[in-house]
């Protein structure tokens, strides 16, 4: 019977919240595309690929905190793999958008049917800073997976370009990065030397030993 009241709740477009309904599993989300894992250390999903191995270091011999590769799937262009202490915390696709049939769309679908409702769906963004002229953002999270997909629209050389982009984010790795970068920041911005007040507390004028005072040591 509940099953039933269910099935008609969704069917109608009605979705209520009971405190008797179950409580969902920790994490629904996927972790893993394409053999790399979030919580994979670099050295590991290096491993797995030559391709990700030699981009994995610069020519100075110092390993990246971000490695793009090109996709040999025709559907993706690139993947971008991002760690935190050699950890991926974070996995961005970005798709061929004239391999997507019906683009941001046809793929929200697809996601919705796998994933679910969204957080949030087709939210409005944009970035100058980055040339991007309009995004559109569609999250959906658990408790420890985050899954974004945008479909931005910027200008490169002059062209305007859209970009279609599936990023998988661990929720922790990503805080303890973003504390840690503030906290470097904020080391930073002491080191700046800037003019301080005197210890004591007072002014020069107010700690210097008046006339009679003087003249009543020497008395």
């Amino acid at each position: 019977m509940a099953a039933t009241v269910a099935v008609m709740a969704l069917t109608c477009g009605v979705i209520r919240v009971s405190a008797a309904e179950p409580t969902p599993a920790k994490s629904m989300l996927p972790r893993s595309f394409q053999g790399a894992r979030l919580g994979m250390a670099m050295a590991e999903l290096a491993r797995t690929d030559p391709q990700i191995a030699r981009t994995a270091l610069q020519a100075n011999g110092r390993q990246t905190e971000t490695v793009a590769v090109a996709s040999q799937d025709p559907h993706i262009h690139r993947i971008t793999y991002r760690f935190y202490r050699g950890v991926l915390y974070e996995q961005a696709i970005s798709y061929r958008p004239d391999h997507v049939p019906r683009g941001y769309e046809g793929l929200l679908n697809r996601l919705k049917q796998v994933y679910g409702r969204p957080a949030a769906e087709n939210m409005e963004d944009y970035d100058l800073s980055r040339d991007i002229f309009s995004a559109r953002k569609t999250v959906w999270r658990d408790d420890v997976t985050r899954i974004t997909l945008a479909e931005v629209r910027k200008l490169t050389d002059g062209r305007e370009q859209f970009e279609l982009v599936l990023t998988m984010t661990d929720v922790s790795l990503e805080q303890a990065r973003d504390q840690e970068a503030q906290e470097q920041l904020r080391r930073k911005e002491l080191s700046v030397p800037i003019p301080l007040p005197d210890r004591h507390g007072a002014s020069a004028h107010t700690a210097r030993p008046s006339e009679a005072d003087r003249l009543a040591a020497h008395s």
